[in-house]
């Protein structure tokens, strides 16, 4: 390798880090990197495959991160930085796989390292991939195995050698203990090195094919962590016997079907991303749509016709040179990312039509980018060389007057080095790019989901019993929780995990405040419980059937959930109802709620304000939320769910007040007209307070049920103080029920909830009359 590729490769791989640790998050992220973080932590074991590659490294990260020494930087972010660090290792193999492929195609050396900083720079720089690799998430090291494979098969195009294969069956190997969608591009790249190269020089011999398959064996041999790190005894306030995983560890890998099922994704199913949907080509579709004008979007519309072009060249050498030209390896990636892009959107299932979902899918893209990275390299390269070797900025030959100027100042035309202007240009795109794409990713202040967990385990009473529900509620909990020592007493089940029957087994010990009346939670299998069942079990009536927690001290009596119940299983409905404790909710029988809904309403209102969470230091400007986290970030989700817990509150106060409304005007009513009226319009007007302060401060869009509870709230005050006429209350009401209707005008769903229509008439003949009074 020449010195001057190292060089660059040095500089793109510093600059590439410094960029991305400048907007590092400064905690933990959404979604599932909130997990890879506390399994780190715990060193335990991650979701399906168990990613174990990632996990080592990461637990690194956060090892040597968790000390006081490095401030406010936490466990997560150091996870994070691992992440950098292999994005920008990505960024700088990409820099010399394509300087490797175009150095022998272009006369120019500059130009070889001005395509090669195109391709890695744009790549480095998109704000899918950018965002992606400053959590941490296994994006980035994917992508750096990706980067790692494409220069195997330069190196193997351009002089085949045994080490080179077995560099690229090693690679191969690694990656899988990484993302198992690397197989779709790395299978095409190994099939055609066998095929082509390896055996055009004769490499296919009985001791070099023994090489090249132990190579990969060798690659997976981090999956044995997966077994070392499962069901082992520890001596913790967890666990404390053999067969035991941490709280939120995945699976029972330390046995052989437990390995089986956990690497092979049997319980996602083995070519799904997602366990609640079914492929579709319309989906693929519309998938493979979104991917090319990301693509395109995010290089400025250059990425498509610079491909065109490597592929053209591709097609035209056939192994030969072109002009003069042959780039090494080109044929077989562009081979290679063709596969990788259209299978990937014809296998995956994810409901991308939602916003949410369509984010997830797009971090699988970065793979294919990885690729569209080298080929946009080798393209730019190409161009270059094809056209003048010299750009002429003025060649006065045409005139008279062009005679008498080359006469004065003694030239015949002013030319630059065509590398030179080539890394101008360079220069200015990643410039821009930098500068358009910094701000939208800097996640250097971002502590939500942080201060999203600690806000949801808070208000819990002491050895509280919580069952979470959902990735953003379930991992942000356990975050604090296991890395940061916050609330440990409180006893988290997932609801997700209690599906698997591995999970009473491997994981109950570390909840004694449960009781499991059954193999796993599934009301129509064998075995299985009801969440009916489960609640009937636990919910005592007293303390005296409360079961005990660690210590050997009863803990409290109720039962909180955060994330809703299973949609596919109603038997709680009749039986249980939530109340709202916070982000979650506490358990309560129904017969339990008709009881306290005749508990005077400043008394419940008094209880539940303590519980509602606070997280104004942790969320920007609502302004900055509506640019920077659009519908489909979890940030967006983190903070719709933060108003939801006040909106609760708010409904319930709502029906409590529409309730005692209704009594009053029962004449067998028992209540003190007087003071329930009075408690009642109280109610209404503590609602009005909390829902008018969420739609002010939510940012847009705000939920259409907002402004529809908020005008219920002003119709019912203006029963309840049987003053029709109140124009304050009137306007307020109409104002509210306008934006509701408004909301339905580009929203079916909103159209088809029940008391729409009335509401509309409402609006409709309210306003007319407004019109003509005026």
């Amino acid at each position: 390798m020449h010195v001057d590729t190292v060089a660059g490769a040095c500089l793109i791989f510093t600059g590439t880090l410094l960029i991305y640790v400048s907007t590092l998050y400064a905690s933990a992220a959404g979604g599932d990197a909130s997990e890879f973080a506390f399994v780190a932590c715990d060193r335990s074991i991650a979701h399906p495959p168990g990613y174990p590659t990632f996990t080592m490294l990461a637990s690194v990260g956060t090892d040597f991160f968790r000390g006081e020494y490095f401030g406010t930087r936490g466990p997560a972010w150091g996870a994070n930085f691992i992440s950098a660090v292999a994005g920008a290792g990505c960024a700088a193999t990409l820099y010399i796989a394509i300087v490797t492929a175009s150095r022998d195609a272009t006369t120019d050396r500059l130009t070889a390292h001005a395509s090669a900083a195109l391709g890695s720079g744009l790549l480095a720089l998109q704000r899918n991939v950018w965002l992606n690799t400053i959590q941490s998430e296994v994006f980035g090291l994917n992508n750096l195995f990706v980067a790692l494979a494409v220069l195997c098969a330069v190196r193997l195009d351009k002089s085949t050698s045994i080490v080179d294969a077995a560099w690229g069956a090693l690679v191969c190997g690694l990656a899988m203990t990484n993302q198992h969608t690397f197989v779709l591009f790395g299978a095409p790249l190994a099939a055609w090195a066998l095929f082509c190269p390896c055996r055009r020089v004769g490499l296919l011999t009985p001791p070099h094919i023994f090489c090249l398959l132990l190579m990969p064996l060798i690659g997976i041999v981090p999956y044995a962590y997966l077994i070392f790190n499962s069901g082992r005894l520890r001596n913790g306030n967890y666990f404390g016997q053999e067969g035991v995983n941490p709280p939120g560890a995945w699976g029972a890998t330390h046995t052989v079907k437990g390995f089986i099922t956990h690497v092979t994704r049997q319980e996602y199913g083995s070519f799904r991303l997602y366990s609640g949907a079914e492929r579709g080509e319309h989906r693929a579709f519309l998938g493979l749509r979104n991917y090319l004008w990301n693509l395109s979007a995010e290089t400025y519309g250059i990425a498509l016709p610079l491909m065109t072009a490597a592929s053209w060249a591709a097609a035209k050498g056939g192994g030969r040179k072109i002009m003069g030209k042959h780039f090494p390896g080109l044929a077989p990636v562009l081979v290679a990312y063709t596969i990788c892009t259209v299978v990937f959107q014809l296998i995956a299932n994810l409901p991308i039509e939602n916003e949410l979902y369509l984010s997830v899918s797009a971090r699988f893209w970065m793979q294919s980018d990885v690729a569209a990275g080298f080929i946009i390299g080798c393209g730019t390269a190409f161009l270059a060389e094809i056209a003048s070797p010299k750009f002429v900025l003025i060649r006065p030959k045409w005139s008279q007057l062009s005679h008498v100027l080359g006469g004065i100042f003694g030239f015949r035309s002013l030319t630059f080095d065509t590398g030179f202007t080539n890394m101008c240009g360079v220069a200015a795109i990643l410039a821009a790019r930098l500068t358009t794409n910094y701000s939208a990713v800097d996640e250097s202040d971002n502590r939500i989901f942080e201060a999203f967990g600690r806000e949801m385990l808070r208000p819990l009473p002491s050895d509280a019993r919580l069952m979470v529900r959902g990735d953003l509620i379930t991992n942000s909990a356990r975050y604090v929780q296991r890395c940061l020592g916050y609330r440990r007493d409180v006893q988290m089940i997932d609801m997700s995990m209690l599906t698997y029957k591995w999970f009473v087994p491997v994981q109950g010990p570390n909840f004694p405040g449960f009781v499991f009346p059954g193999t796993h939670y599934h009301p129509y299998e064998k075995g299985g419980f009801s969440m009916r069942d489960f609640l009937d079990a636990n919910i005592a009536g007293n303390r005296a059937g409360i079961p005990s927690n660690r210590d050997g001290n009863q803990g409290s009596k109720d039962i909180f959930l955060a994330g809703g119940w299973h949609d596919d299983d109603a038997s709680t409905k009749g039986f249980y109802t939530e109340q709202p404790f916070g982000i979650a909710d506490r358990i309560v029988s129904v017969d339990s709620a008709m009881n306290m809904k005749r508990t005077r309403p400043q008394w419940m209102f008094k209880e539940m304000r303590n519980t509602l969470p606070n997280m104004t230091d942790a969320l920007p400007a609502k302004e900055t939320v509506e640019l920077k986290y659009p519908e489909g970030r979890w940030e967006r989700v983190a903070i719709k769910d933060y108003y939801a817990a006040h909106h609760r509150l708010a409904f319930e106060l709502l029906t409590w007040g529409i309730s005692y409304a209704k009594e009053i005007n029962d004449e067998r009513s028992t209540l003190s007209t007087g003071k329930a009226m009075d408690d009642s319009t109280w109610a209404l007007e503590r609602c009005v307070e909390i829902i008018g302060w969420c739609v002010s401060e939510h940012p847009k869009p705000v939920p259409s049920f907002y402004w529809r509870n908020l005008g219920i709230c002003h119709q019912q005050l203006l029963v309840a103080r049987k003053n029709l006429m109140n124009t304050n209350h009137n306007s307020k009401m109409l104002s509210a029920w306008t934006r509701y209707v408004e909301s339905g005008q580009t929203d079916e769903v909103v159209r088809m909830e029940e008391g729409y229509d009335v509401i509309a008439h409402i609006v409709a003949t309210t306003g007319h009359t407004a019109r003509n009074l005026k």
